[in-house]
């Protein structure tokens, strides 16, 4: 009987450690967001020209470290709380910033320091600071490319003048049909047409630049499409401008940024659009790696959540799957591969999530590792990659004399001492 009780809690540990890991990978699975929350605090009111300076706390929720992480804060001028979807408000954004290397431990917090110097012409009325912290795939506190589930504070801005002179309309802007940022479906290389609804308050000249990438334009390091418009507007005057592009070629989701900006380049109003590339397409949401560095001999794993098509249509020429997909995945340090794994995905769907995990042994002591993931079949649909950034500690061995060389010199001076007495005793 003793015998078996060994047995049974291997099986139950066993059991255990099973369904552990499948909780973690279906929580892993449930959202397109990491966990985390984020807080900061302003004053009630500010004066024109004045800095607001504020502290913003960030956590990490969840069990694994984040890398890749950045922040976008925007001043929003009209509206005391967000809208969804945007064109059902007259807001309008007159400043964003991204800050970024924002790189959290597991279930751990930071702070990061913010300032921002109000300008001295700004216009009085109700003001919003919105706040977003995501990675370059993965929203953790709200989407900048749809202004929403942001982090948020309003304040009272007094003292002010006449800052912007001229704004986009939310309410009245559309890009092939589609209102705000739901993202309206086109073919690949096809002409695609928007209108962009200007208002002026005062007299404005300058330039409405349109500007295109993948998914988010906050986590572009280039663009694909950049035009730009001469505007000119009266006081008080609104009018459409009409703005044209041929679509990317490649099936995916794309953001389209509008500046209008006055003759000195000063952003005056920015808002944002969206289309959807129809076809074979898929897309790598989250990119996780269960921790910052190993030593020798450790056991990780690296976590995928993957998509398919991101839009299908009854009208248009489209897919609403894609199969056999080969998911890879693969580590590198010290320019070197040191993992590499792979499944296939029988089918992924559009609004499908999948998650996958892969477990690896670690062959040495590593940090600052490379970690990528990539979608492919025949073609590659989709690639990213990050590096984690946390070196690993360094454990210094305490300066400790050795017992066998400590207990040698005892005896040796025991010996010196004795040959010295007797020595003086002999000679007495």
């Amino acid at each position: 009987m003793m015998e078996k009780v060994p047995r049974t809690v291997l099986v139950l540990i066993s059991l255990l450690s099973i369904t552990a890991f499948a909780q973690e990978l279906e929580l892993f699975k449930s959202s397109m967001f990491y966990h985390g929350s984020l807080d900061f605090e302003l004053k009630a009111s500010y004066s024109a020209g004045e800095v607001i300076s504020t502290n913003i706390t960030i956590t990490n929720l969840e069990s694994f470290p984040i890398f890749d992480g950045y922040l976008v804060i925007q001043i929003i001028e009209g509206c005391k709380e967000p809208v969804y979807p945007t064109n059902k408000a007259e807001c309008n954004v007159v400043h964003e910033e991204k800050i970024e290397g924002i790189d959290l431990l597991p279930a751990s917090e930071r702070v990061v320091n913010y300032s921002y110097k109000l300008p001295d012409d700004i216009k009085s009325g109700d003001y919003r600071i919105d706040v977003y912290f995501k990675t370059k795939r993965t929203p953790i506190v709200g989407i900048p490319a749809s202004f929403v589930e942001q982090a948020y504070k309003t304040f009272k801005l007094i003292n002010g003048k006449d800052f912007p002179k001229a704004k986009i309309s939310w309410t009245k802007t559309h890009v092939a049909g589609g209102y705000a940022q739901s993202g309206a479906g086109v073919l690949a290389g096809s002409e695609v047409e928007g209108v962009v609804f200007l208002k002026a308050i005062k007299e404005f000249s300058g330039n409405l630049n349109v500007k295109i990438c993948s998914y988010d334009d906050t986590a572009c390091d280039s663009y694909l499409i950049e035009k730009s418009y001469p505007v000119k507007l009266a006081e008080s005057e609104e009018k459409p401008l009409i703005i044209s592009f041929v679509a990317p070629s490649k099936p995916d989701a794309y953001a389209i940024r509008f500046e209008l900006v006055d003759e000195n380049g000063r952003l005056n109003s920015l808002y944002r659009s969206r289309i959807v590339v129809l076809g074979e397409g898929g897309r790598i949401l989250k990119l996780a790696i269960s921790k910052p560095y190993y030593k020798a001999g450790e056991i990780g794993w690296i976590r995928v959540l993957a998509t398919g098509p991101l839009m299908y249509s009854p009208i248009l020429p489209s897919i609403s799957e894609i199969k056999n997909v080969k998911l890879n995945v693969y580590l590198t340090y010290q320019g070197k591969e040191i993992f590499r794994d792979s499944k296939v995905i029988p089918a992924l769907h559009t609004d499908e999530l999948i998650a996958s995990e892969f477990t690896f042994k670690s062959p040495k002591d590593m940090d600052k590792i490379n970690v990528c993931a990539e979608l492919s079949n025949s073609i590659v649909y989709d690639k990213y990659c990050y590096a984690t950034t946390f070196e690993m500690p360094i454990t210094k061995k305490p300066k400790i004399i050795p017992t066998l060389y400590l207990t040698l010199s005892i005896i040796i001076l025991i010996m010196v001492g004795v040959f010295l007495y007797l020595w003086r005793k002999k000679r007495i």
